[in-house]
This record gives C-alpha cells, structure tokens and sequence, in this order.
C-alpha cells in the first residue's frame, strides 16, 4: 500500500479521520490551557580569604597552612560544590516542587544546582520550580549555609582558622519567570500525531468493513445457491416414486401436493441457512 492508496482509504473513511483529528484538538486545547508557568532563581557565591590582618611580612603566610587553599582555594571550591550537590544537602535545602533541572532537561532527582560555569570564577546557585517563592526560599537557604559548609569541610581537612576561607555573595537572588513552550509548536505536534493516528485508524476499520462485506457476499452466494436447488423449475421432470416413498416428514408422496413439498423444501432451505448464521 503505497500513499495514494493511503490517501483514497483515508477520503473513504473521512468520518473516522475527522472523529480522531477532533479528539487530538480537543487534547491539544486543554494541554495549552492548563501549561503551568516555571520560574527560576539563580544566585552566586564565590570564595575570599577574611584573615588579611594574619598576613605579616617576613612571615610565613598562614594560607599556607591550608592543604584546600591552593591555587586561590580551588581545591576548596570543588569540595564544597560537591558537598551542595550531595544527596544529604539536596534534601536539607529542598523545597516542595523545586528541581535542579531546567524543564526539558533530563531529570536528575535534584533540588538545586551549584556549578562554575566556564566564563566565571563565581559558583552559580540555580532552583526551577512552579512557585516564585518556593525556587528563592531554595538559593537563598543555599547561599546562606555555604560559609558553615566551607568551614566544616576546611576543619575535617585540619586546617587553621587563620588559614580558612570562607564564601561570600557576588549576586543576591534573583527570580525570573521562564517563557511558556510555544503553543503553535504544540498544536502542530499532536495534530501532526493525530493524523497518523487517524490514518492508521481507517486502513483498519476499512479493511475490517473490507472482510465483512466479503463474507456476507460469500454468505449471500451460499444462500442463493440453496434457493435454487430447493426451488424446482416450472415444467421439470418429476420422476416417479413407489408407493411405499415419503417426504421429509414422513408423509406419503402420494399424499402430498406438490405445491406443499416445494414449501417444505423452502423451510427446510431457510433453516439451513439460519444454522449456519448460528455457526
């Protein structure tokens, strides 16, 4: 079946098509009624050492005691964004509806996110979620627990205090409202999904109606045939019986009426094709 034939069985069948094109669109309607906004916070830290005053000339610099404040604390920085991402933090800071994902992205099982991007030295704090002020309660939790953290992290690796470095803020919360998925685009998928479907639909309801009429046909044949051997033609030779010959219901032949053996033959015709209906 190329698609031309496609064609001519879905124009034959148009009412199945119409019927499942209109129930793709009354889906398609309430998909872009009911497509809830997402808003997304973001926030950035960024490490700095506070203990200026410790730094003295022709003195050992304090930062050095440090084993995670190499290479501007780098070491550091790492630990603590694994630290965020871990699956104790995700929890403690987690809020209800909030994901560390952006729509469209795979989902990961995350409440935020925490990651240096390459063109930036600070460390960004994302949330997405359906409510402004569940994704901003989120990063702020987060911006506000990174000292504590970084500190926890700096005395299991048994550095000095005058040594540590701590995080501060280099952009407060902000909140932003993402743009909808275009609607267009999402009619235009399921009407697109729905015309396949609807295609499919009527090369098989056609090729069931396709097989009903053949057995009616077939059906109707068998019954003509029966028609005609039980109905004798006008002016047919009647060959003659014996005395002691009976019909079908044990009369006489002699007895019977030709008029009333044609009619027994037609019932007995009729109830033949009414046992094979029952088959």
């Amino acid at each position: 079946m190329d698609a031309l034939d496609v064609m001519k069985v879905c124009l034959r069948r148009w009412y199945v098509m119409m019927a499942v094109i209109l129930i793709a669109a009354g889906a398609g309607a309430g998909l872009v009624r009911d497509q809830a906004p997402v808003f997304r916070a973001s926030g950035n830290y960024a490490l700095v050492y506070t203990h200026g005053e410790d730094v003295l000339p022709n003195q050992a610099d304090p930062r050095s005691a440090n084993p995670l404040g190499g290479d501007n604390a780098a070491l550091l920085a790492e630990a603590l964004a694994d630290e965020l991402r871990s699956p104790t933090q995700q929890r403690a800071r987690a809020s209800a509806g909030t994901q560390g994902y952006a729509p469209g992205d795979p989902a990961d099982g995350s409440s935020f996110v925490a990651a240096r991007p390459e063109w930036s030295k600070a460390y960004v704090v994302q949330a997405w979620g359906p409510s402004p002020d569940a994704v901003r309660d989120v990063v702020s939790d987060v911006l506000e627990s990174t000292p504590m953290i970084a500190q926890q992290i700096q005395d299991r690796a048994g550095a000095p205090r005058s040594s540590q470095w701590t995080t501060f803020t280099t952009a407060p919360v902000q909140v932003s409202a993402l743009p909808p998925s275009s609607k267009m685009k999402l009619l235009i998928a399921i009407a697109g999904i729905g015309l396949l479907a609807g295609a499919a639909l009527s090369i098989l309801f056609d090729r069931l109606m396709s097989r009903r009429r053949a057995r009616l046909a077939a059906r109707q044949q068998a019954d003509d045939v029966d028609d005609a051997v039980a109905t004798p033609d006008a002016g047919s030779h009647v060959p003659s019986v014996g005395p002691g010959a009976v019909n079908r219901q044990g009369r006489p032949l002699h007895e019977v009426h030709p008029d009333e053996d044609e009619q027994d033959a037609r019932q007995d015709a009729r109830r033949s094709r009414e046992l094979r209906r029952v088959r």
